[in-house]
């Protein structure tokens, strides 16, 4: 809708001490437009971020780091969904597709994914017969898959 940005910041700190300790932090932010304010929380990565992008409707954000993964992104929690998309090779481009259904990444050994976008609740659901032997709580389970 043009009224949020979507931005991708990767920070190392070296601090030198006896054993020289190095920081990292590589997080994605959502910033409104008008105030230049935060919106949500940060979303925090493992990794570097090559990119952030919204989804067509601003309900998802998709990231893709420097471990050839890339993640779904809740607007609305600013937090993950769904399964982690894995690459091979380095991703080159990805994008959600007009309907939100589907996310298209391509990396540099020539491999195209096309997997489904689903919320959290949405996986569960699908996968209910593969966790309903598990002890974990679906509560537990979202808190430990999509973290």
């Amino acid at each position: 809708n043009g009224k949020y940005i979507v931005t991708a910041s990767n920070i190392d700190i070296t601090i030198v001490t006896e054993t020289e300790e190095k920081i990292e932090k590589h997080y994605a932010i959502i910033w409104d437009k008008e105030t230049q304010k935060q919106v949500g929380n940060i979303m925090r990565h493992n990794q570097w971020i090559y990119s952030a992008q919204f989804s067509p409707s601003g309900k998802y954000i998709v990231t893709r780091t420097n471990n050839n993964m890339a993640h779904i992104w809740s607007t609305e929690t600013n937090t993950k969904i769904g399964e982690t998309i894995p690459h091979d090779d380095k991703i080159t481009s990805i994008q959600f597709s007009p309907n939100e259904k589907y996310i298209v990444s391509a990396s540099e050994d020539g491999i195209i994914k096309i997997p489904e976008v689903y919320s959290s609740q949405e996986f569960i659901n699908k996968y209910r017969k593969l966790f309903q032997d598990w002890p974990l709580t679906e509560e537990e389970l979202i808190e430990y898959n999509f973290k």
